[in-house]
Formats: C-alpha cells, structure tokens, sequence
C-alpha cells in the first residue's frame, strides 16, 4: 500500500468550535484506510493508505471520455465553443514537490456542467489539439489520467442531512425544491413569469421592469 497525504480545507470559522473539530477528526480517523487526521491552520491533513498504482489508474479510465456536448474536436480554453470540448481546461504546472496552485476561469464550462461529473490530471502535457499525434483531436495526446476525482455539492460539516450525495447535476439551489431521489427529481418545474396577472392591476412585482 502507498501512503498519502490530502489536504483538505475546511470552513470552521474565525475560530473553530471544539467540539464539532473534535468531532469531524474523530470521525475521520474511524474510517477504513485512515491512518491520521490532524487540524493546521484551517486545513485538515488527512493520512491515508491508497491501493496500488495499478489500481488507481483504472479508477481513472473508468471516468470517461471528456466533455464534449457540443460534439466539438478537443481544444484549449481560449478556443471558441465549436472548437473544443466543454471539459478542455488546458494545463496545469507543479512545482518541484509536486503540488500545483492554480485557479480556472471559464467562457465555456459553467459551475452547475461539472456537479457529477469528474475532473482529471493527466500524465503528459495537453498539446491542445495543436499536435501531430493521431490522438490530438481527441485528448491532446496527453496520456492516460494519473488523478481524478468526482465534482460533488458541498455543505457545512454536519449540514448536509443527506448521507450520499446524488451527484447527478441537478443544480445547488434548485435542488432543496426536489426529491432526494426517484420520479421527479430531475424534472423541469414550469417557470412562472414574473409579472404574470399584474396587467390589469396597479400592484407591480418588484422583480419586474418598469
């Protein structure tokens, strides 16, 4: 087994209440694989034992092919729509550990595409379908991914009253008005229009344009 080191960042305030960190590093400590969970300057660092490499790489096959609604050829981000996939976020650089910073902005990808879906760091740089390589068009010619992980909604600790997450892109604020789960959940509600019935009436919405 490799051992591995996650830092996560977690919102506890100006000061965190003892009792609820006390209570989230205790229960990440009892999980399967953890082998410690310690709080730092408003970061948990959560140590933990990871399967084999083997293993971890077909996790990641496992996510799919990327993005791509538009039916487009890949890209770069700068590229129009028509010209690039909706998941092409382009490249990334680590320093010398191996840690990377970085912060996206993008015309094309909207928070509420990427709830459910994955998000990957591959092994070779992206040549943003500028290459050669018969896998260009495709993929960039970037190889197979080495990371991965699932975009899921998040809430406070111990907000959330739900124990797993739907993951499947219903959007954050809409999804309070929705069942957890079955017939309905991802149904459309018809809109209602703002200023409806205030035609004929002297009381104006506030919402509408007057």
């Amino acid at each position: 087994m490799l051992m591995s080191k996650l830092e996560v960042l977690v919102d506890f305030g100006p000061k965190p209440d003892e009792v609820i960190l006390n209570k989230t590093l205790a229960e990440l400590k009892s999980q399967d694989g953890v082998k410690d969970a310690v709080y730092k300057e408003g970061a948990i660092l959560v140590e933990t034992a990871l399967p084999s490499t083997q293993i971890l790489e077909m996790g990641c096959k496992s996510i799919g092919e990327h993005y791509n609604p538009c039916g487009a050829p890949h890209g770069a981000p700068e590229d129009p729509m028509d010209r690039r996939h909706a998941g092409d976020l382009g490249n990334i650089v680590a320093d010398e550990t191996g840690r990377a910073t970085f912060r996206i902005v993008d015309n094309v990808l909207k928070v509420w595409d990427i709830i459910g879906r994955s998000v990957a760091v591959t092994e070779r740089k992206d040549d943003l379908g500028r290459g050669s390589s018969p896998s260009s068009k495709i993929d960039g010619d970037s190889g197979t991914p080495i990371a991965c992980g699932i975009i899921a909604r998040s809430a406070g600790v111990f907000q959330n009253p739900k124990r797993i997450c739907a993951c499947d892109g219903v959007v954050v604020w809409d999804e309070k008005d929705r069942p957890l789960a079955g017939k309905g959940r991802r149904e459309e509600k018809p809109k209602r229009r703002c200023c409806e019935n205030h035609n004929n009436s002297n009381v104006v919405n506030p919402c509408c344009k007057v």
